[in-house]
């Protein structure tokens, strides 16, 4: 059984902790969402089975600094995060990133991510496509 989570209809506020517990869920998009407001919950982590994360146009008080332990988990080859309309995105600054990271895909295109790139992300060793484009980093 394959659990796809994709919501376009107007969440409003911040994502639950509870969210962070669909450990069945493979896939997840949220797209159009303009209420919805702060960070990814750190409960992401449990998300064992994830292997796509996909953010595209989600509201002006939806931000801050993406969980670490999205970087930890064993299965996320995708991570697709772009042209949303907050200002606060970041990359965390300390990740231990685990000799089974499979993430092939880090896509952070026009969201006004800023801060300095992570040396972190060298570790990645499955990495394919990195695009940073269109932020505000700097080193």
């Amino acid at each position: 059984l394959e659990f796809n989570f994709r919501m376009e209809n107007n969440l409003n506020g911040p994502l639950p902790p509870e969210f962070g517990y669909l450990i069945d869920c493979k896939s997840i998009g949220f797209e159009n969402n303009i209420g919805l407001a702060g960070q990814l919950p750190q409960t992401m982590e449990n998300m064992i089975l994830l292997y796509s994360m996909t953010m595209i146009l989600n509201g002006p008080k939806f931000g801050g600094e993406l969980p670490g332990s999205l970087f930890r988990l064993a299965n996320l080859k995708h991570i697709h995060i772009q042209d949303n309309l907050g200002e606060d995105w970041s990359l965390p600054s300390n990740v231990q990133v685990g000799d089974d990271a499979k993430l092939e895909r880090l896509l952070l295109t026009r969201n006004g991510f800023a801060g300095t790139i992570p040396s972190w992300l060298a570790q990645l060793n499955q990495l394919q496509t990195l695009d940073l484009s269109m932020n505000n980093f700097q080193g």
